[in-house]
């Protein structure tokens, strides 16, 4: 962990490296083969809170769908009925009256009860996986070869995903000082996402602020997944509460709106290593990560975000070619001293090509086919990186009490400017085994260590660079212009000629390396023959010249350039604690405590840059400001005096003061808590997660509040006072009502303050719980078996936060893969939920 670690891996490992060592055989062993399987269900963790009390419609009045009628703020829902005499064709159960009126007609009536859409929706998704693997080896060599077969369906209808592996490793030896390696993995997987997020053809928008007098399904339940009249009129439109407009009927976008993707994937090495000597050997590694992807996505006819339709396909090409030349050097100079040196080469190459084509207009519903279309778009979009290094590392062992290491590594990138794509980066580490010196009693081990080292980063392809791309362009987006009914006009072409625009990233041949410092001291310290460990460690990270793209005006004819853009710092203290507290016979109690607090930020930016938009809205977003955290929340916020109180208007409810900081989206500290239990077969073990602090802007919960859904608008009507002070310095003791105007206005989601939507992340959590069983040895002895263990698993099965809503480990944007997109942080806009599970298991080795 930290820069010193990583600084041999060269730039993919600038922001930290995950080493993953594959299972392989062993020599002089009879075949073994392990079979292993489990199931898995699980639900939503938590779901948005809405309310069930007042119907669709406006001003207290109960309303039919219609173009201009998308909200709750309806008559009460005890207060009406359906009539199914009177038919209506957005709901099967009849026409909707009060009581009042259907009593005065004398109809025949039924109470209207409320429709539980959002919890009708979520599925229980089931997951099965099963694996085989066989390993052995002779006197010279060895082999692992496995199998694996995973199938899932998610907690939305129709999504799945499903894969198919195999992996071969094997090593022969040659002779006493050759020996040849090698290993091929085989990965098919793909299924069936959802779209999501702020997204009009996804799932929440639609499915959170369906009224509760509305039903999606139309009386289908389950069924309405596989029954077109639930979200189909038999002309072909779509039945949808917000008639004419809005979002998708959320069963209309698991239907109508599919993605598909398939993958084949081969990750293949082979190895040679030669010893010329006992204290001087050789390596050489080559190493090929090929993947072939296509992904179709379709939006059929009356689609809302592409009412004529479109289907798009893409085919991507990825190649990522590795070598690795390394030359070991070790020696024991003498019976305190050893000393080791380590020389390497590397070279990395990324080959992709991704190929694009789209069609827009569709002439026949539900043939997702580009024939199909009547405008088709193409491009064809290639991208190379090659990156050369040299590295080396020299460590010295005095007397197993003092440990010295010293790496250095230059790497040269053709993502950089050919005069800035060449840098330098050196790690320091020392490590004092003290009780090695002096028995210190209790204390069984105790070491200090110290670090510092110097990590380098291009910035991503297309940094320093101007392109262009054709009409279609190479991320899937369109150059066309909207009219709210069909798909859109494309960027026209003159005669023959293919027409291009150029990208509205601009940039940046002047760039130079992002640096990373960092710095570290441990301690090490154990007690009562290890029982007790006490792991210490103090860090600190410097980011210099840190390379993003910094938004621009759009007169400029860009939207952003890639700029070294400031400098960033995070610094803090990581605790482990390692304890056996009993051990009597058969039974052992082990615990694991472990601890993080960070403090992040953002020492300066460029100058004449104020803040950096990381993503988010008009309102609210997550930026990069000097002098504040990382992802800083920025919104509206209310007016206040010079002693924090909120100013209360003449009208006696709070007044909007602009823009400022609205919340940071860091935690003070993490910690979890791991106990397992052991006694004989029987292994009971949990882990609880714990998250201090941390802001998130609950934008779900302000949309909500402006359209009526919301839990908290069920106190429609109530008589408050709001806490202040007048304009003039005075308590404010106004009394006002909570009604549909103050939560379409600055009391919901929609207006100018944004302040009171953000809430406090902070939770515990029940992250995983397991029991497993492994069969006394005694009772296997007389059969081909060798071990039969059980296991039942739980992972997320309880959470406690203050976060009204889902659990707020969502975000609402990803990560970064490259300098064109960037981490917001802490925003929650109809994210999907997370999810609790339990897995059953099985592992037999013969």
């Amino acid at each position: 962990k930290g820069a010193s670690a990583t600084a041999l891996y060269g730039l993919r490992a600038a922001n930290g490296a995950v080493i993953i060592t594959t299972k392989r055989g062993s020599t002089n062993q009879r075949p073994r083969v392990t079979f292993s399987t489990s199931v898995t269900a699980e639900r939503e963790n938590g779901l948005t809170p809405l309310q069930d009390t007042y119907s669709q419609g406006s001003g207290g009045e109960y309303a039919l769908p219609s173009p201009g009628n998308a909200t709750s703020w309806g008559d009460r829902i005890d207060n009406l009925v359906w009539v199914p005499s009177e038919p209506n064709k957005w709901d099967k159960n009849g026409n909707v009256r009060t009581r009042e009126e259907a009593q005065a007609l004398g109809l025949d009536f039924i109470p209207v009860t409320a429709y539980d859409n959002l919890g009708d929706f979520y599925q229980t998704g089931i997951t099965t996986n099963h694996y085989l693997s066989v390993s052995g080896g002779g006197e010279k060599s060895s082999y692992f070869a496995s199998v694996g077969r995973l199938e899932g369906e998610g907690i939305v209808p129709i999504s799945k995903f499903e894969r198919t592996s195999a992996k071969l490793n094997a090593d022969i030896r040659f002779t006493n000082k050759f020996k040849l390696s090698g290993g091929i993995t085989f990965a098919n997987s793909g299924g069936t996402r959802i779209q999501q997020g702020s997204n009009i053809s996804g799932i929440n928008l639609g499915l959170l602020r369906t009224p509760p007098t509305f039903d999606n399904s139309n009386g289908f339940g389950s069924d309405a997944v596989s029954e077109p009249s639930a979200y189909l009129f038999p002309d072909g439109s779509q039945r949808n509460y917000r008639a004419g407009g809005g979002y998708n009927n959320p069963f209309f976008a698991v239907n109508k709106a599919p993605n598909q993707d398939r993958t084949d994937r081969f990750i293949g090495y082979f190895q040679l290593d030669y010893a010329i000597a006992d204290w001087f050997d050789v390596m050489w590694r080559l190493g090929n990560d090929f993947y072939r992807q296509r992904i179709r996505q379709a939006f059929d006819i009356n689609d809302r975000s592409f009412p004529a339709g479109q289907v798009w396909e893409r085919e991507i090409y990825n190649n990522d070619l590795n070598s690795d030349l390394i030359l070991n050097f070790n020696r024991q100079f003498n019976q305190d001293l050893r000393g080791k040196l380590l020389v390497g080469h590397n070279f990395f190459s990324t080959y992709r090509q991704s190929l694009y084509v789209q069609g827009d207009g569709l002439a026949i519903p539900a043939f997702y086919n580009i024939s199909n279309a009547s405008t088709i778009t193409s491009s064809d979009n290639l991208t190379t990186i090659e990156r050369h290094g040299v590295f080396f590392d020299l460590g010295i062992d005095y007397k197993d009490f003092l440990f010295f290491n010293i790496t250095g590594r230059n790497d040269w990138s053709s993502v950089l400017p050919e005069d800035n794509n060449s840098f330098f980066y050196p790690s320091v580490n020392l490590g004092l085994v003290f009780t090695e010196l002096t028995d210190l009693g209790p204390m069984s081990f105790g070491k200090f260590r110290a670090s510092y080292a110097i990590v380098g980063n291009d910035g991503g392809l297309f940094a320093a660079t101007d392109n262009y791309f054709q009409s279609a362009a190479a991320d899937g987006t369109r150059n066309a212009i909207g009219d709210g009914w069909t798909n859109g006009l494309g960027f026209p072409a003159f005669g023959n000629t293919p027409a291009f625009t150029q990208q509205t990233g601009l940039g940046n041949p002047n760039l130079e390396p992002e640096r990373t410092t960092s710095y570290e001291f441990g301690l090490d310290l154990r007690f009562f023959n290890e029982r007790i460990g006490i792991d210490v460690t103090y860090f600190n990270v410097l980011t210099e010249d840190v390379i993003v793209p910094v938004d621009v005006s759009a007169a400029s004819g860009f939207r952003s350039i890639v700029q070294n853009a400031g400098e960033i710092e995070n610094n803090g203290w990581e605790v482990v604690v390692n304890a056996t507290p009993v051990t009597l016979g058969d039974f052992s109690w082990t615990s694991t405590i472990n601890f993080t607090a960070m403090e992040n930020t953002v020492n300066e930016l460029a100058p004449g840059l104020e803040n950096i938009l990381l993503g988010g809205f008009t309102g609210t977003s997550s930026r990069v400001v000097a002098g504040q955290p990382y992802g800083t929340l920025f919104g509206g916020i209310w007016e206040r005096d010079d002693n924090g109180n909120i100013v209360i208007g003449e009208n006696g409810f709070p007044v909007a003061g602009g823009q400022g900081i609205i919340g940071d989206p860091n935690p003070d500290w993490f910690a979890g808590f791991r106990n397992t239990l052991s006694w004989k077969g029987l292994s009971f073990s949990f882990l609880f997660d714990f998250r201090e602090g941390g802001d998130m802007w609950n934008g779900t919960k302000g949309a909500l509040t402006f359209f009526g859904m919301s839990e908290l608008t069920e106190n429609r009507g109530t008589v408050v006072v709001f806490e202040g002070v007048t304009e003039s310095g005075e308590p404010n003791t106004k009394q006002v009502k909570l009604d549909q105007g103050w939560y379409q206005s600055n009391g919901g989601g929609f207006g100018d303050v944004d302040e009171h939507f953000v809430e406090s992340t902070s939770w515990i959590r029940l992250r995983d719980v397991s029991l497993s069983y492994r069969l006394p040895r005694k009772l296997l002895e007389n059969v081909f078996l060798e071990d039969v263990t059980f296991t039942l698993a739980g992972r997320n099965l309880w959470l406690t936060t203050d976060f009204d809503g889902i659990d707020p480990e969502t975000n609402l944007t990803g990560s970064a893969g490259n300098t064109t997109a960037k981490n917001a942080l802490g925003l929650e806009y109809f994210n999907f939920p997370n999810t609790r599970s339990v897995t059953a298991g099985l592992k037999v080795t013969f």
